[in-house]
């Protein structure tokens, strides 16, 4: 069993807080009141919280402590640029480095999104969604570039702004392209294919949050 420090803990926590937006952009996180809460010293929640700061998601303001970040459209953008080409990339490398067994669970893995696609369970298929790529990134024997693609980022625009049904239904259709591309090792279509695929949903995501 793998042990968790007081610091992975409070990472795990604040993040989940930070991405089902019980702290929102342009809050301030107050370390003495988490420290309290979570009863332990200010030393790990100010470690967690660099661990986030890293991430993007947080920025420690000296004399202030921590605060949300605000995101406009242009960096909503831009983070889904740089994670389609990463996540390209990594998709290319991994047809080198995944099994029988990992082909067989990311089957597994996108016929349960379609099924949470049909019964509308979003959060589900956001998860699976997830899934379905760490798998993908973790075959590659490069951890810099796992750790550079940021899901996390991803993750918290697409809990503030649903995905549009028609537009899942898309992504689960462009998996199964994916594993076949894989399987077959076409390296160019495959990492082309990903590229776009992971760019596409900042369109919906920018035309609903510019409705709000």
């Amino acid at each position: 069993m793998h042990y968790k420090s007081k610091v992975d803990i409070l990472y795990e926590k604040i993040l989940d807080d930070i991405v089902n937006e019980h702290y929102k952009q342009g809050d301030r996180i107050v370390i003495s009141k988490l420290a309290k809460d979570n009863k332990v010293s200010d030393i790990p929640v100010r470690e967690a919280l660099r661990r986030i700061e890293s991430e993007g998601l947080v920025e420690i303001v000296a004399n202030h402590g921590a605060v949300v970040t605000k995101f406009n459209n242009d960096d909503i953008a831009q983070f889904y640029l740089i994670n389609s080409l990463l996540g390209g990339y990594a998709t290319r490398l991994s047809s080198d480095y995944l099994s029988e067994m990992d082909f067989e669970e990311l089957i597994r893995i996108n016929e349960e999104m379609k099924k949470a696609i049909d019964s509308d369970e979003y959060d589900r298929f956001l998860l699976l969604d997830e899934s379905f790529h760490l798998r993908i990134f973790v075959a590659v024997p490069f951890p810099m570039i796992f750790k550079s693609i940021n899901k996390t980022w991803m993750r918290r625009m697409e809990k503030q702004v649903r995905i549009p049904n028609d537009q899942q239904t898309k992504i689960y259709e462009e998996h199964k392209r994916i594993i076949s591309l894989s399987t077959e090792k076409q390296y160019d279509e495959l990492e082309k294919i990903t590229r776009a695929h992971l760019v596409a949903p900042v369109v919906s995501i920018l035309d609903e949050m510019k409705k709000k």
